[in-house]
């Protein structure tokens, strides 16, 4: 093979591994994901607004897991104070 047909088909495999990377990054948040939680310490989600709960049941959640609810403030409070 001459260097320009391996040229050419080294672009090909490249072009055609961007398009899956991409098809793939929509799809799953690869990508996405690990910025989310490596680099910026976060979760997200990646629901729709139309499938997130409503804000009745949101609250009906809250309310029945109070406890839970309270230890979180709390830890978030300790941590949140120790990085002032």
């Amino acid at each position: 093979m001459s260097k320009k047909k391996i040229f050419i088909t080294i672009i090909l495999v490249l072009i055609a591994l961007l398009v899956v990377a991409v098809i793939s990054e929509r799809k799953n948040h690869f990508l996405s994901g690990f910025i989310d939680s490596a680099i910026m310490d976060n979760k997200n989600h990646y629901l729709p607004c139309d499938q997130l709960p409503s804000v009745e049941e949101v609250d009906q959640t809250v309310k029945a897991h109070k406890d839970v609810v309270e230890k979180m403030i709390v830890i978030s409070t300790e941590k949140l104070s120790k990085k002032l």
